[in-house]
């Protein structure tokens, strides 16, 4: 059975944050909790409590990061924002359907939320890493 890691943290990932590369890192390992429960046919419970994590996590880190967004007067805070929002559904309704579907969660819908997650660090977070490095999330020690 292959358990490999899914997604692996590239530093190239980085915005410049030590809170969000945090939280970043953390969703990351989140999604590959996710993929390894489904590798090892885990019970549907706890997959079901996986994407439950995942989802929360992603909602407050979220926030945090809208937060950061707003502080820092970055002008496209609400189209981010407006991505924020279509990933968190894409995820809720991953954890829906994980819950009627008899096999849980497919390989593509495990790969989509790799290729999402991926891309939305790479290409719209890196947008306002000039506008953040190096500051810290209001709220946050």
């Amino acid at each position: 059975m292959n358990t490999r890691t899914f997604v692996k943290w590239h530093d190239r990932y980085g915005v410049g944050n030590l809170d969000l590369d945090n939280d970043h890192k953390a969703i990351i390992s989140i999604i590959n909790d996710l993929y390894t429960a489904i590798q090892m046919k885990t019970d549907r419970s706890e997959i079901r409590r996986i994407l439950d994590r995942l989802l929360e996590y992603i909602l407050s880190h979220f926030e945090r990061e809208e937060r950061l967004m707003e502080e820092a007067r970055f002008p496209e805070s609400e189209r981010h924002r407006h991505l924020h929002r279509c990933l968190a559904r894409k995820t809720q309704e991953l954890r829906d359907r994980s819950l009627q579907n008899e096999e849980g969660i497919s390989q593509e819908a495990m790969s989509f939320l790799k290729d999402w997650w991926i891309d939305h660090i790479i290409v719209m977070d890196m947008r306002y890493k000039p506008y953040i490095e190096g500051t810290k999330v209001p709220g946050r020690a």
